[in-house]
C-alpha cells in the first residue's frame, strides 16, 4: 500500500547589505522557526499515522538539512525531540536517517509502517559519474533507478520481507513517478490518504495554539530582565491544559528551545528554572 503527499519547504531572507565596519553574523532566526514549524507538523502526522494504525512505524528521513546559505539544521535529532514530547510510546516507531543501519537488518520486521520524510540525493555529480561508468547517455534515467533501489531497500526491512503487506508513505513531492515504478516490484494497493497538516485543515497557525509548547512559550514571554520563573510555576499554570509531565517533557522542545536562545533567557536544569538575563552592560 503507497500513499503519497506533498510537503512544501521553503524560505528565503531578504537580502542585507554587509556593514564591513562590524562583525558580521549570519542571522537565520526567521528561517530556523519557520524550520521548526514544519518540523512540528511533520511530528504530527506522523503521530497520526502510529495513532490510527496503531502499527509499529519505522521513519526514515534526512539527518540534516542544509539550506543554500548554509545553515545546517539537524533535522534527525530535531524530529525525534518533537515526537518524544508527543504522547506517543516510543517503542511504536523509530527515526533513522538515509544510511544509518537501516540496509541489511532485520531490526524492522515486525514495523507493518515506514514513513519516507524525502529521498535520499546523492548529488548531481553521483549520477553523472554512474552514468558515464556504466555507457549510458542519460543521467536523469540513473537517478530514478538509484532512488528505486534505495526506497525498496528501505521497504525491504520491514514486514515486507516475512511476505506480509506494509503501508508505504511517502512525504514528498513525487516528481519522478516511484509510485508507477513501484508496480513492477510490489503489488501495489493505493488508498487516499489525506494529510492533516499540510493540506490547510489544520495548518501550522492553528497546531501551535494548541501545542503544549506554544502554552510555554506564551508564558515565558511574560518574563521581563532579571525576572525568573521555576518549572513548578508553569506546571500549576497550565496544569487546567496539559498535564504536568507533558510540561515537563515540552521544557526540550525545539521551538523553546529556539525561543529562550533568541531571548537571553536560560533554563537551570538543577534547580529546574527560567531566568531572564540582564542585558550585558559593554564599556564606553
Amino acid at each position: 500500500m503507497v500513499r503519497a503527499m506533498r510537503p512544501v519547504f521553503g524560505c528565503r531572507p531578504k537580502n542585507t547589505k554587509p556593514n564591513k565596519e562590524k562583525k558580521q553574523f549570519r542571522v537565520y532566526k526567521g528561517n530556523r522557526e519557520l524550520y521548526l514549524s514544519n518540523v512540528e507538523l511533520i511530528a504530527h502526522e506522523i503521530q497520526g499515522i502510529i495513532t490510527e494504525t496503531n502499527e509499529k512505524t519505522l521513519i526514515v528521513c534526512y539527518k540534516s538539512i542544509v539550506d543554500k546559505y548554509r545553515n545546517k539544521f539537524n533535522f534527525e535529532i530535531d524530529l525525534n525531540k518533537v515526537l518524544k514530547s508527543l504522547e506517543l510510546d516510543s517503542k511504536r516507531y523509530t527515526v533513522r536517517h538515509f544510511g544509518a543501519a537501516t540496509t541489511g537488518v532485520n531490526d524492522f520486521r515486525e514495523y507493518k509502517n515506514i514513513v519516507f520524510i524525502g529521498l535520499l540525493n546523492k548529488g548531481n555529480l553521483y549520477y553523472t559519474n554512474k552514468t558515464l561508468s556504466i555507457g549510458s547517455s542519460n543521467s536523469k534515467v540513473t537517478e530514478l533507478s538509484e532512488h528505486i533501489i534505495d526506497c525498496i531497500q528501505q521497504i525491504g526491512r520491514i514486514c515486507v520481507r516475512q511476505g506480509e503487506e506494509a503501508n508505504v508513505y511517502m512525504l514528498f513531492q513525487d516528481t519522478f513517478g516511484l509510485t508507477e515504478e513501484f508496480n513492477k516490484h510490489f503489488l501495489l494497493k493505493k488508498k487516499e490518504w489525506i494529510p492533516k497538516y499540510f493540506n490547510g485543515i489544520n495548518n501550522a497557525t492553528l497546531a501551535k495554539q494548541n501545542g503544549c509548547w506554544f502554552a510555554i512559550i506564551n508564558e515565558l514571554k511574560k518574563l521581563n530582565e532579571g525576572d525568573e520563573v521555576s518549572l513548578k510555576s508553569l506546571q500549576d499554570v497550565l496544569k487546567s491544559r496539559f498535564k504536568i509531565d507533558t510540561v515537563y517533557r515540552y521544557i526540550e522542545h525545539p521551538q523553546i528551545e529556539n525561543f529562550i536562545a533568541a531571548n537571553s533567557i536560560t533554563y537551570n536544569r538543577i534547580k529546574r528554572t527560567f531566568k531572564k538575563n540582564l542585558p550585558k552592560i559593554t564599556k564606553q
